[in-house]
């Protein structure tokens, strides 16, 4: 009598595969950008001039000193729902800028 795999979860096999190719950090940098837009409020997105990440750092640029302050009290909020939508901890930090 054969003995049956366990059956993985989809997500799983994806992750170790992106991983395995080495392309895991883009696609996560990918899945962060894309997220940013709708974790914060829209009123907020519209004075964001530009999004980046380097070195798991995300970099949001604003459109005036007074946003960038502002969304420092921000700051812990955002940077735990961006890391808990994804598979792992990947954003160290973030730092509003204008």
């Amino acid at each position: 009598m054969k003995r049956q795999k366990k059956l993985e979860r989809i997500d799983k096999i994806i992750d170790r595969a992106l991983k395995y190719c080495g392309i895991e950090d883009m696609v996560l940098e990918r899945r962060v950008l894309d997220l940013f837009p709708k974790i914060v409020e829209k009123k907020i997105i519209s004075h964001v001039n530009s999004l980046n990440i380097e070195d798991r750092i995300l970099f949001v640029k604003f459109d005036s000193p007074t946003w960038a302050n502002q969304m420092l009290f921000l700051k812990k909020d955002i940077l735990k729902k961006i890391n808990s939508n994804l598979p792992k901890k990947f954003i160290r930090n973030i730092i509003f800028k204008s």
